[in-house]
Formats: C-alpha cells, sequence, structure tokens
C-alpha cells in the first residue's frame, strides 16, 4: 500500500457515457476509474481518449490506461445463482515501470466467481504504459469500479454507465445542471447565499483542486425578486453589466484578492461575466487562482466559483467554461 495513505486525495469517479468505435475509433465498453496519487497531477481531456504510442506526459499516460483498462473489460461468463446487476470494486497498484501489483476486491459483489472474473478482466490488461517524466510518484494506487449486468437466459456484458451522478434538477427553482463526462454533482443543499447550491467534483483530480475544499467547483442559483419586473436587455444593459463589475471589483478588494481577467459571455440568450481572480487570503493563496461567472436572468442569478492552480487554470478554463454552460433554468 502507499505509505502515508490518510493523505491521499480521493478524485470522485464519473459515469462516462458509453463510448462506441465509430465516435472514438479506440473503444467499446464504457468503465469508471479513479486514482488516488501523492501530488502528481493528472490531467485528463474531456471527450473520447486518444492513444498516444509513447505517452510523454501524464494527461497522455491517463488516456492510455483507460484505453488499455476497457480493452479488456470483457463480460465474464457461466455464472450460478446470480439474476442482477452486480458491482466489484477492484484495488490495484501501478509501478513506474507500468507493472500492476496486487489487484485485489475492494468491495465485493457477493459472488466469488463474479469478482474472480473480473480480477481477470485487469489481469488480461497486463502491463500498462510506464510513469511518465513529469509523474512523480513512485506508484499509483487505482480503483476500479465495474458494474456487470446480469440477465437471465443472456450473456452476461458491462453494463452501460449511469447518467444521474452527472445531471441535476432543483424542483423548487428549475435550476438545472449538467456536467460534461469526467466530473459528478455532489452535495445539492442550500446555503446562506444560495436557494440551491452543489458540488462539482472531477475524476482523477483533473484540474487539481486548490485549497482545502474537496469539491472543484460550486454552482448556485439565488432568486433576484428585483429582477422580476426586468426584461433581459434591461438586465443586459451597459451601465447595469458595469455595475456587476464594479460590485465584484469590491468584494474581491475586502477579501484582498485581485482580478486579472474579465470577459464577458452569451448563454441562453443573457450576457454573463467571467473572472479570473487571484486570492489574497488562504493557504497556498499565491499558487492558486479563482474562476468565477456570473450569470444574471430576470428570475434570478446563477454563479459558478472554480479553484485550481496557478499553473492549471489556463488548461482549466475550458472545463470550467464547460460546466458554467450546463446550468440552465428551466
Amino acid at each position: 500500500m502507499l505509505k502515508n495513505i490518510e493523505r491521499l486525495r480521493e478524485a470522485v469517479a464519473v459515469h462516462p457515457k458509453s463510448v462506441s468505435e465509430d465516435s472514438c475509433g479506440t473503444i467499446k465498453r464504457p468503465f469508471r476509474l479513479r486514482i488516488w496519487h501523492t501530488g502528481a497531477v493528472v490531467f485528463l481531456l474531456l471527450g473520447c481518449p486518444s492513444w498516444a504510442d509513447t505517452p510523454t506526459n501524464e494527461q497522455e499516460w491517463a488516456a492510455n490506461v483507460k484505453i488499455a483498462l476497457a480493452r479488456n473489460l470483457g463480460p465474464p461468463v457461466n455464472f450460478k445463482d446470480v439474476d442482477k446487476d452486480q458491482l466489484v470494486r477492484l484495488r490495484m497498484k501501478v509501478l513506474r515501470d507500468g507493472s500492476v501489483r496486487n489487484v485485489t476486491v475492494e468491495r465485493s459483489s457477493g459472488h466469488r466467481e463474479v469478482d474472480q472474473a473480473a480480477i481477470a478482466m485487469v489481469n488480461r490488461t497486463g502491463r500498462l504504459p510506464s510513469f511518465t517524466a513529469d509523474m512523480k510518484d513512485p506508484e499509483i494506487e487505482i480503483v476500479l469500479p465495474v458494474t456487470i449486468m446480469v440477465a437471465r437466459h443472456a450473456t452476461p456484458k458491462v453494463a452501460p454507465a449511469e447518467a444521474s451522478g452527472r445531471q441535476y434538477n432543483h424542483p423548487g427553482t428549475g435550476f438545472t445542471l449538467d456536467v460534461p463526462v469526467l466530473f459528478e454533482i455532489v452535495r445539492p443543499r442550500k446555503a446562506s447565499n444560495y436557494d440551491i447550491l452543489v458540488d462539482v467534483v472531477s475524476l482523477l483530480n483533473s484540474p487539481p483542486v486548490a485549497g482545502t475544499s474537496k469539491a472543484l467547483c460550486g454552482v448556485g442559483f439565488k432568486a433576484s425578486p428585483q429582477n422580476a419586473g426586468l426584461s433581459q436587455d434591461m438586465i443586459d444593459a451597459p451601465d447595469a453589466i458595469q455595475a456587476r463589475i464594479d460590485a465584484m471589483k469590491k468584494v474581491q478588494s475586502i477579501l484582498q484578492s485581485r482580478i486579472e481577467e474579465t470577459r464577458m459571455f452569451d448563454q441562453h440568450g443573457a450576457k454573463g461575466i467571467e473572472f479570473v481572480i487571484a486570492p489574497g487570503l488562504g493557504p497556498d493563496h499565491e499558487n492558486a487562482r479563482q474562476y468565477i461567472s456570473l450569470l444574471d436572468l430576470p428570475r434570478g442569478r446563477i454563479s459558478v466559483s472554480c479553484a485550481t492552480r496557478l499553473d492549471a487554470m489556463p488548461k482549466a478554463l475550458d472545463e470550467f467554461r464547460a460546466i458554467r454552460d450546463g446550468a440552465a433554468l428551466k
């Protein structure tokens, strides 16, 4: 086992949609993946992973691992006394040379033959790609949840992944959120400044979380009764937008933070504002950056707040914007 495992940060698994050869040209079977690591940042691109013959960075390595494992997740056969879907959670260690060690069952399905079949799937993968130069850890532990759908009088197969963890609908406000593949929605709740607030976590800690929060982003909605009599054009008037920008500057000044970028964006027929902020307080704040977006509508405001490391922010912006674009009012 890895040393100091209590310090390891959990990268929460999501439920990607099925991937087909037609759309990706590589793999057919969906799967889920989680990695615990001691500090190295794993960047994983959204969408279909592409195979790199010799991965040159951790991003390519993670994509190759996904493909290598998925190619070998074939369905086990000849189960006895198994008539419903089964979930097996496997744990394995990957060494720097790509060797896979200690494949064990972290959480059993309750059926020994199903557990052993899932282990055999991973063993068929053999050696994974060697670590790249930017991967500093001597070893990485992977937890692989394998969901197997078992039908009576039918050949068992790997079940399609569920999408429920990527979608949220709040009936009281009409607020909805649909996050991209490789992200998951957790902890919907009411908060002091929001009618509804949800956390968004990322698979493989990519982009990496900055600060002490376990969530990468918070997405919330707050009703604005004062906007009820206003049209969207009135809300998006230049003076109204400037007033919101000035208000954000004031808030960040109080927090001893600095706004580095301010941009406009269009969403749902409205004009939103996004900010990249250098925090002035908090642990290691010099190496952190915050993304905030505000979308004001007649019914209220949709806000997104994400935090990552300074060096990760340039690549993270597209992912933060993808999360932002999934928020709406129905």
